[in-house]
């Protein structure tokens, strides 16, 4: 656990501190994911090795033939990769069963979710203290042209998703250092305050950091994104081409995020 607290605590660190570059010449592995809705060619970086990887083996195995998107969220995201979201003539009860493993967390400079970006679905900090992705779950980026009043609004839901990200990891190592500390709930005020205290010591630290770079806020407002998932999600690829059917993915009609007409990957090909 100490291991995935230091390479996110390094890769963060990095990443506010160097500017951030256009994406698009990253070297990595293209491959085409086409849809019901057409086709859309995405980048796998190669900078974030451990979601490459695992991407590629699930496109190897057709794990994604067939698969239904579950949650669509106009001018947010469309996401995927549900084992138990498969259309009736892909069925393959192997993949009914929900997800057992996740992926260490990949969060790099340079990579931030602009339009047209491949983000790893995760669990809520409270409960995935470390950030790690879901190993099956992935969204592409849609989000909206951003403003600066927006974009002031998604720095306070950064800080907030940061604050949480350390009380959960704070929480975890304490307990780990001081087992007094492990259910025992006469302990606990004493670990809250504890942790309230350390999370209050870091924030003061990265804050600052925790800003979103002029470069950025460019392209947030000209190129559009959804900038409030910086810093504590993977973003691990980016669309090469295809917004257009990303675009009509995200416009189908929704019952709660759900989509109420069949939308889905019919398969996956990487290109050689």
């Amino acid at each position: 656990m100490k291991m995935y607290k230091t390479i996110i605590m390094s890769m963060f660190l990095l990443s506010v501190s160097l500017s951030a570059v256009a994406q698009g010449t990253k070297p990595g592995k293209t491959v085409d994911i086409i849809t019901n809705k057409g086709t859309i060619t995405v980048l796998l970086y190669d900078e974030t090795p451990l979601h490459r990887d695992n991407f590629l083996t699930l496109v190897k195995e057709n794990f994604y033939n067939n698969m239904l998107y579950h949650r669509i969220i106009n001018n947010f995201i469309i996401q995927i990769g549900d084992p138990r979201s498969r259309r009736e003539t892909g069925r393959n009860e192997a993949y009914y069963t929900p997800e057992k493993s996740t992926i260490p967390a990949e969060i790099l400079p340079g990579s931030f979710h602009r339009r047209g970006a491949l983000n790893a679905a995760r669990m809520g900090e409270s409960q995935n203290p470390f950030l790690e992705s879901s190993s099956t779950h992935f969204t592409i980026i849609q989000g909206r042209v951003q403003t600066d009043s927006s974009l002031i609004r998604a720095e306070g839901r950064i800080e907030g998703f940061y604050r949480s990200h350390l009380q959960a990891l704070y929480t975890v190592e304490l307990k780990e250092a001081n087992p007094e500390y492990a259910n025992n709930e006469a302990k606990k005020e004493e670990l809250e305050a504890e942790v309230a205290k350390m999370v209050e010591t870091k924030m003061k630290e990265v804050t600052p950091s925790l800003k979103i770079p002029e470069d950025r806020r460019a392209i947030y407002k000209s190129v559009g994104g959804s900038p409030h998932l910086d810093n504590t999600y993977t973003v691990f690829g980016e669309v090469l081409s295809g917004m257009d059917v990303v675009d009509a993915i995200a416009n189908v009609p929704v019952d709660r995020e759900r989509p109420t007409e069949e939308v889905y990957i019919i398969r996956m090909q990487l290109r050689e």
